[in-house]
């Protein structure tokens, strides 16, 4: 009956050992989501930072664009191209966010493009275009018993468009540019009309 009560005694404390060692858990990786490529360069969702990594050999850079919250952008496009001799990259995104009230609808739409130089990891030019869809009920009288619905579209900044020989032009309802870029002081500048 010793044996019996040792054995059973012995094997719950076995068992209460085995029961409090510590679980191995695998660290936990960040996940890392890959919008766009070209060449030796990559935009990349990590840990809510939309970055732009160079590759050089084994050696990685970044650059930080924009810290993104919920509304991560979407339609990421990365090209190349050569303005005055210089290779430069073109990246644009869109931003979209809606806002609704009782009364008031607003779907917002911005188109972000911007220009970076990965030769002196800096980014040259920035357009931002936003584009405003509302939805508003208007009251046609006092005691709010007649409504009617009316819909607007607001735009803000510059149509960007990246021309064949590296130029950008930007227009607007009421004005047009064309800018080249410099390669003294390594800005996209106005260009000068010719007389």
């Amino acid at each position: 009956m010793k044996k019996k009560i040792f054995l059973i005694l012995l094997s719950l404390i076995c068992l209460n050992l085995n029961a409090q060692k510590k679980k191995k858990t695998s660290p936990k990786v960040a996940k890392v989501n890959v919008v766009a490529k070209i060449d030796n360069v990559s935009v990349e969702i990590f840990k809510n930072n939309l970055n732009l990594y160079i590759l050089n050999g084994k050696i990685k850079d970044s650059l930080n664009i924009k810290s993104v919250d919920t509304n991560l952008p979407t339609d990421f496009n990365l090209k190349s191209f050569i303005a005055k001799g210089t290779k430069l990259y073109l990246l644009s995104y869109v931003e979209k966010s809606f806002i609704q009230s009782p009364n008031k609808t607003e779907n917002i739409t911005v188109i972000n493009s911007e220009i970076y130089d990965i030769s002196s990891k800096v980014k040259i030019y920035s357009n931002i275009q936003k584009s405003t869809k509302i939805s508003e009920k208007v009251f046609l009288d006092k005691l709010k018993n007649a409504s009617e619905t009316q819909e607007k579209l607001r735009n803000e900044g510059y149509t960007f468009e990246l021309l064949s020989d590296g130029d950008i032009s930007l227009t607007s309802k009421s004005k047009s540019s064309k800018l080249t870029y410099d390669v003294v002081s390594k800005q996209f500048l106005e260009s000068k009309k010719k007389k």
